[in-house]
């Protein structure tokens, strides 16, 4: 089950991928080497954010679940002005930003961001809840690695609901987005029953 749950996942990704390069497909300024090279380098970063806070939970003194969360969450919020900077002057793609157009914003769009915060503090309370609960009631490891994949479904449930990601893309992009979440939340399922 474990692999089945695994070949559903890595299909997810496959159709997250495909949809993403068929929004694209037009634009001739996008540049997929780029996107790769950015995705590898996020996915070594948090790659080494959750093992990082799961250690300093793991000992007698270690901190509990949710002042774990307490922790990362002030990470993230005294981060977010150092590297806003870094964004804002070295983007992706377009314009460099000022700090005049931050906050030039309309509210909404900052309410959206805090939001979004919140439901991630949220799903690594959970998550590090999970994995309390499994080291003391010796549950299945295959649980928190659900529960930890869970987060990427409601983050693609949040994006294409709440934040509305597929409204200015292809028309053919929107059913391998949809594909791609119904592949991971099934897999994320088989794992989580595994």
């Amino acid at each position: 089950m474990v692999f089945a749950g695994a070949a559903l996942i890595l299909a997810g990704v496959i159709a997250g991928s495909l949809g993403h390069i068929r929004q694209h497909a037009g634009n001739k300024r996008y540049s997929g080497v780029k996107g790769v090279g950015l995705s590898v380098a996020a996915g070594l970063i948090l790659g080494g954010f959750f093992p990082a806070v799961q250690s300093s939970t793991t000992s007698e003194i270690g901190l509990g679940p949710y002042t774990a969360t307490v922790f990362a969450a002030l990470g993230a919020l005294l981060a977010s002005p150092v590297l806003s900077v870094f964004v804002m002057n070295l983007p992706i793609h377009g314009e460099p930003a000022s700090f005049k157009g931050f906050f030039r914003k309309p509210a909404g769009g900052h309410i959206q961001a805090i939001v979004a915060g919140v439901l991630w503090a949220l799903g690594l309370a959970a998550i590090l809840a999970t994995l309390a609960a499994s080291r003391n009631l010796r549950l299945s490891g295959h649980l928190p690695f659900a529960a930890l994949l869970g987060g990427a479904v409601v983050a693609a449930l949040s994006g294409i609901g709440l934040w509305k990601d597929l409204s200015n893309g292809d028309s053919k992009s929107g059913p391998l987005t949809y594909a791609m979440v119904g592949l991971f939340a099934a897999g994320v399922a088989v794992l989580a029953l595994a």
